[in-house]
């Protein structure tokens, strides 16, 4: 399976008409067709014991955010935030191996050098079209490969908090998580943007937008 991101030359600015290269270094795992006994392990690595540890393993980055947001939150939130990018990327890591490792999937990226050579260096907003149930992981691979995967954020639907594991992650990891009503979306975005104001690292903020859900 083949995911492509592309920015084509019809929807780049005229003022930044530069030449697009290919990210290599984002480039996981090469298309292939698998041969019988490769089948029979990613079949075998579905079993119920596989699953059940992979969420084992999920289960100690998330207990240590528990204990930092009791005992060093209230004491700074900064410090708090700094130690919770490094737990929170091992948790999120588990998914990145389902893409790298389990799924066999390969993710190109494409943009021109300047934008390349930012990935990972400064804040950035992420608007990506929500074409599926799982494209946020491929956000997430982009985020690992450029060095901010424990700093990258997202707004969501505030269901999202209810979801065991990961979503009390990313609670604990101040995700902005809306209502969907406007009189009490406005205060939650603009208290989410205010405390990010004071992000001690680079993040990225992502938003997949519904209306862009196409199947």
């Amino acid at each position: 399976m083949q995911v492509l991101i592309q920015l084509s030359e019809s929807q780049r600015s005229p003022l930044a008409k530069r030449p697009l290269q290919r990210a290599a270094y984002f480039c996981i795992g090469e298309e292939k067709h698998l041969s019988k006994p490769e089948i029979e392990l990613a079949e075998s690595q579905r079993s119920p014991l596989v699953q059940i540890s992979y969420w084992l393993m999920c289960l100690v980055p998330f207990r240590t955010q528990l204990v930092l947001f009791i005992f060093v939150h209230p004491v700074s939130r900064n410090v708090y935030r700094t130690i919770n990018t490094s737990v929170v990327e091992l948790l999120w890591l588990q998914l990145i191996w389902l893409v790298d490792w389990w799924a066999f999937m390969k993710i190109n990226l494409y943009a021109d050098a300047e934008t390349l050579e930012q990935l990972g260096k400064e804040h950035a907003l992420v608007l990506s079209n929500h074409r599926g149930d799982i494209d946020w992981l491929v956000g997430w691979v982009m985020a690992q490969r450029s060095g901010c995967l424990g700093s990258t954020l997202a707004i969501m639907r505030k269901e999202a908090k209810y979801f065991p594991i990961i979503g009390w992650s990313m609670w604990f990891s101040e995700y902005i998580l809306l209502a969907k009503k406007w009189a009490k979306d406005e205060k939650i975005l603009k208290a989410g943007f205010n405390q990010l104001k004071d992000f001690p690292t680079t993040f990225w903020l992502g938003l997949f937008v519904e209306g862009t859900r196409f199947n």
